[in-house]
């Protein structure tokens, strides 16, 4: 069609915006996915997309507080970071790593609230950090 379409990543300015790319390998992703991880007080690195999507699977099952959360999580993560990246690229606009990841903290938030839930010690740190409680 003589479309000329820069493939850059625009979170970032650094790489082709791949899927792989802009939810795995992107600074900007990367930063927001560790600030995340730090309220669950977990530390481990994303594999690529698939490995992600196949660790998610085989370790998020069962209807634990947690595992909803991680859940709900995750679909938020790939939602803002998709949505960061059209606001970026059709308006010109951005937020900062902490704005995006309390949208998302607001996200999960609003989806755990009003169910019923037993609450111990682990579940009390993780409703604290966020915000359900």
């Amino acid at each position: 069609m003589g479309l000329n379409v820069d493939t850059r990543c625009i979170l970032c300015v650094d790489g082709c915006e791949t899927r792989n790319h802009l939810f795995v390998e992107c600074v900007f992703s990367q930063q927001v996915w560790k600030s995340i991880l730090n309220l669950y007080v977990m530390n481990r690195c994303m594999l690529d997309w698939e490995g992600e999507v196949s660790w998610l699977y085989t370790n998020l099952k069962g209807k634990l507080l947690l595992v909803l959360i991680c859940k709900l999580v995750w679909n938020s993560y790939v939602y803002h970071i998709w949505e960061e990246r059209n606001i970026k690229k059709f308006q010109n606009v951005s937020r900062d790593c902490n704005c995006l990841v309390n949208s998302i903290k607001e996200s999960i938030s609003i989806r755990v609230q009003g169910r019923i839930l037993q609450v111990n010690d682990v579940n009390r740190a993780i409703c604290k950090a966020w915000r359900i409680l």
